[in-house]
Protein backbone atom coordinates (compact mmCIF):
# COMPACT_ATOMS: atom_id res chain seq x y z
CA UNK A 1 0.00 0.00 0.00
CA UNK A 2 1.28 3.46 -0.85
CA UNK A 3 0.57 6.35 1.47
CA UNK A 4 -0.13 9.60 -0.29
CA UNK A 5 -0.08 13.05 1.14
CA UNK A 6 -3.17 15.01 0.09
CA UNK A 7 -2.40 17.98 -2.12
CA UNK A 8 -3.92 21.04 -0.33
CA UNK A 9 -4.38 22.77 -3.69
CA UNK A 10 -6.76 20.00 -4.72
CA UNK A 11 -8.45 19.74 -1.31
CA UNK A 12 -9.14 23.48 -1.30
CA UNK A 13 -9.91 23.96 -5.01
CA UNK A 14 -13.66 24.36 -4.55
CA UNK A 15 -13.21 26.93 -1.78
CA UNK A 16 -10.62 28.86 -3.78
CA UNK A 17 -12.90 28.83 -6.82
CA UNK A 18 -15.84 30.11 -4.75
CA UNK A 19 -13.71 32.93 -3.33
CA UNK A 20 -12.18 33.81 -6.72
CA UNK A 21 -15.64 33.95 -8.32
CA UNK A 22 -16.99 36.16 -5.53
CA UNK A 23 -13.94 38.44 -5.67
CA UNK A 24 -14.09 38.74 -9.47
CA UNK A 25 -17.80 39.57 -9.41
CA UNK A 26 -17.29 42.06 -6.61
CA UNK A 27 -14.45 44.02 -8.24
CA UNK A 28 -15.90 43.87 -11.75
CA UNK A 29 -19.62 44.28 -11.06
CA UNK A 30 -19.72 45.62 -7.50
CA UNK A 31 -21.71 42.48 -6.59
CA UNK A 32 -22.08 41.78 -2.88
CA UNK A 33 -20.20 38.85 -1.39
CA UNK A 34 -22.34 35.75 -0.72
CA UNK A 35 -23.86 35.39 2.73
CA UNK A 36 -21.29 34.15 5.20
CA UNK A 37 -18.28 35.08 3.06
CA UNK A 38 -16.13 37.92 4.38
CA UNK A 39 -15.10 40.75 2.09
CA UNK A 40 -11.93 39.56 0.39
CA UNK A 41 -8.78 41.68 0.31
CA UNK A 42 -7.62 42.50 -3.18
CA UNK A 43 -6.90 44.83 -6.04
CA UNK A 44 -7.88 45.27 -9.66
CA UNK A 45 -5.09 45.95 -12.16
CA UNK A 46 -5.60 46.94 -15.78
CA UNK A 47 -2.54 46.90 -18.02
CA UNK A 48 -1.38 50.09 -19.74
CA UNK A 49 -2.20 48.69 -23.17
CA UNK A 50 -5.77 47.96 -22.16
CA UNK A 51 -6.09 51.34 -20.43
CA UNK A 52 -4.97 52.88 -23.71
CA UNK A 53 -8.25 51.73 -25.26
CA UNK A 54 -10.15 54.07 -22.95
CA UNK A 55 -12.34 53.87 -19.88
CA UNK A 56 -15.40 52.67 -21.79
CA UNK A 57 -13.49 49.67 -23.16
CA UNK A 58 -12.08 48.81 -19.72
CA UNK A 59 -15.57 48.98 -18.20
CA UNK A 60 -16.92 46.71 -20.95
CA UNK A 61 -14.12 44.24 -20.15
CA UNK A 62 -15.05 44.28 -16.48
CA UNK A 63 -18.72 43.71 -17.34
CA UNK A 64 -17.92 40.60 -19.40
CA UNK A 65 -15.30 39.25 -16.98
CA UNK A 66 -17.66 39.65 -14.04
CA UNK A 67 -20.22 37.46 -15.79
CA UNK A 68 -17.95 34.53 -16.70
CA UNK A 69 -19.43 31.24 -15.49
CA UNK A 70 -18.08 28.58 -17.85
CA UNK A 71 -15.13 26.69 -16.43
CA UNK A 72 -14.05 23.19 -17.35
CA UNK A 73 -11.08 20.86 -17.35
CA UNK A 74 -9.75 22.37 -20.59
CA UNK A 75 -9.64 25.96 -19.32
CA UNK A 76 -9.43 25.44 -15.54
CA UNK A 77 -7.44 22.26 -14.83
CA UNK A 78 -6.81 23.06 -11.14
CA UNK A 79 -10.40 24.15 -10.56
CA UNK A 80 -9.49 27.55 -9.07
CA UNK A 81 -11.42 29.79 -11.50
CA UNK A 82 -8.35 32.04 -11.67
CA UNK A 83 -7.92 32.62 -15.41
CA UNK A 84 -10.12 33.24 -18.39
CA UNK A 85 -10.54 34.91 -21.74
CA UNK A 86 -13.42 36.95 -23.11
CA UNK A 87 -14.02 38.75 -26.37
CA UNK A 88 -14.85 42.42 -26.05
CA UNK A 89 -15.63 44.52 -29.12
CA UNK A 90 -13.96 41.92 -31.29
CA UNK A 91 -10.76 41.78 -29.22
CA UNK A 92 -9.59 38.94 -27.02
CA UNK A 93 -9.01 39.95 -23.40
CA UNK A 94 -7.40 37.80 -20.70
CA UNK A 95 -8.01 38.02 -16.96
CA UNK A 96 -5.97 36.40 -14.20
CA UNK A 97 -6.36 36.22 -10.43
CA UNK A 98 -3.18 35.78 -8.40
CA UNK A 99 -3.19 35.00 -4.67
CA UNK A 100 -0.59 36.87 -2.61
CA UNK A 101 0.18 37.11 1.07
CA UNK A 102 -1.47 40.01 2.92
CA UNK A 103 1.50 42.29 2.13
CA UNK A 104 1.36 41.54 -1.62
CA UNK A 105 5.01 40.46 -1.40
CA UNK A 106 4.85 36.68 -1.91
CA UNK A 107 2.40 34.02 -2.95
CA UNK A 108 -0.18 33.09 -0.35
CA UNK A 109 0.69 30.00 1.66
CA UNK A 110 -3.01 29.07 1.71
CA UNK A 111 -5.11 30.81 -0.97
CA UNK A 112 -8.26 29.30 0.54
CA UNK A 113 -7.73 31.28 3.77
CA UNK A 114 -9.01 34.87 3.35
CA UNK A 115 -7.14 35.96 6.49
CA UNK A 116 -3.78 35.38 4.83
CA UNK A 117 -4.61 36.00 1.17
CA UNK A 118 -4.84 39.15 -0.95
CA UNK A 119 -6.03 38.68 -4.52
CA UNK A 120 -4.99 40.64 -7.58
CA UNK A 121 -7.24 40.50 -10.64
CA UNK A 122 -5.31 41.60 -13.73
CA UNK A 123 -7.09 42.44 -16.99
CA UNK A 124 -4.87 42.40 -20.08
CA UNK A 125 -4.53 41.74 -23.76
CA UNK A 126 -2.85 38.46 -24.75
CA UNK A 127 0.13 40.53 -25.93
CA UNK A 128 0.56 41.79 -22.33
CA UNK A 129 1.05 38.23 -21.06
Amino acid sequence: MTDTIPDPRIDNAAGIARQNDAFRRHVCLNAPYPDGMPALEGRLVVTAALQGEGLSFALDCMWWIGRVEAFGEENDPEGHHDFGAVEVRGRKVFWKIDAYDSDYAYGSEDPSDPAQTARVLTIMFPSDW
